[in-house]
């Protein structure tokens, strides 16, 4: 379990801890509620608080093999090439209505790309942030969402947790 400060109250995490990654999910947040890992399959993770959700989905893609020649330097570069796709995921959901121009960042040394959205899912106004990172073979985006119009303190705490993931899979 870890403290840290997430808008000016100390909150607690709890560790979610697999094969993959790593992270600190803020207390309160009910799950996760996850598929098993196998090398054809999906995961997909999931937690809630209040109307803020964290999701973790990892793609094993048929052509994963492929992704292992991306020279960390260009990983980037490959993560921008999937946002579409998981841009397109959220918008099943309902309709996206704005999409932020992404912006190169690095989640655990490993160079990732984010965006931040607004759109209605399921009748409701929501806004959001998704992170795509490619690591070793493996396709991985880390989202949150939450309600427009409900307190930020749950989502900022959700953000901190995302950025401070930790990867184990080969980063080669």
């Amino acid at each position: 379990m870890a403290l840290w400060l997430a808008g000016g109250v100390i909150t607690r995490a709890v560790a979610y801890d697999n094969d993959l990654f790593s992270l600190e999910i803020p207390l309160g947040f009910v799950g996760p509620t996850s598929n098993h890992i196998t090398p054809t399959d999906n995961l997909i993770v999931g937690w809630a608080q209040n109307a803020t959700q964290i999701r973790a989905f990892v793609f094993n893609y048929e052509y994963a093999s492929q992704l292992a020649g991306i020279p960390k330097d260009q990983r980037g570069q490959g993560a921008d090439q999937y946002l579409p796709g998981f841009l397109k995921g959220i918008e099943q959901r309902g309709s996206l209505s704005s999409v932020s121009t992404p912006t190169q960042m690095t989640l655990d040394g490993v160079p990732a790309v984010r965006v931040s959205w607004q759109g209605v899912g399921h009748g409701r106004s929501m806004v959001g942030t998704l992170y795509c990172v490619v690591v070793g073979t493996r396709v991985i985006s880390l989202q949150v969402e939450r309600e427009q119009g409900t307190p930020r303190q749950d989502f900022d705490a959700a953000i901190k947790s995302i950025e401070a993931v930790r990867f184990k899979a080969p980063l080669q």
